[in-house]
């Protein structure tokens, strides 16, 4: 291992990208839980996980202790997690790229070389794994407590405004991506505010909007 550079790594996938994501496409397409997505959503955040691994290889050269930022991963199983598919898919995924890399790898390569940059690579499949997993479950989680909350707030809240704002309060409290809420209610040609959380100081939308003015 003495000669190994990840960048060799990081070269092979930015030279043969195209032909891994095409392989990897035409295996996970015909999946019974990827029927019914568009092409841009079925490719997902695949191509920016290669360029990932890509960056940990040529970062590993300077940076021997460099490990792969699972941003890209934790992002791919959020928007499975949005699309209604299991875990089991995004595992799955991840399974599929990484024998694509390698058959591609094979094709190009010494077939079947137990080489140094192929167990670089499964640890940098395997981390994004992991962290695939740690993500999808914990916004899973995270997202049956804030119905099981807002059930429970549903029924003890006695009047529709103190419904709303705690409807508001729980959304923000339990989903990462909302900071700030608003619920207007229409009222013959006005929106009437009704809720409001998370607005700064005098950042407070106005009480009432006329309808096409706003």
């Amino acid at each position: 291992d003495a000669d190994f550079s990840p960048s060799q790594l990081a070269d092979f996938l930015r030279t043969h990208r195209d032909a891994i994501l095409e392989r990897w496409r035409v295996a996970v397409q015909d999946r019974p839980s990827s029927q019914g997505l568009a092409l841009e959503s079925l490719i997902d955040h695949i191509p920016d996980l290669l360029d990932a691994i890509a960056d940990t290889g040529e970062a590993h050269v300077v940076d021997s202790t460099s490990r792969l930022d699972t941003e890209t991963a934790e992002r791919h199983a959020l928007e499975r997690l949005e699309e209604g598919l299991d875990l089991s898919q995004v595992v799955i995924e991840l399974a599929v790229l990484r024998d694509c890399i390698l058959q591609v790898w094979d094709r190009e390569r010494a077939p079947g070389a137990p080489r140094p940059e192929v167990r670089f690579l499964n640890r940098s499949v395997d981390r994004a794994m992991a962290a695939s997993i740690e993500r999808y479950t914990f916004a899973r989680d995270r997202t049956l407590k804030a119905l099981d909350r807002i059930s429970t707030t549903a029924l003890e809240a006695r009047r529709l405004d103190d419904l709303l704002q705690r409807l508001l309060d729980v959304m923000v409290e339990t989903t990462a991506a909302v900071d700030v809420g608003a619920i207007l209610l229409r009222e013959g040609d006005d929106l009437i505010l009704r809720a409001a959380v998370g607005f700064p100081g005098d950042g407070v939308p106005p009480s009432a909007v006329r309808i096409g003015d706003g």
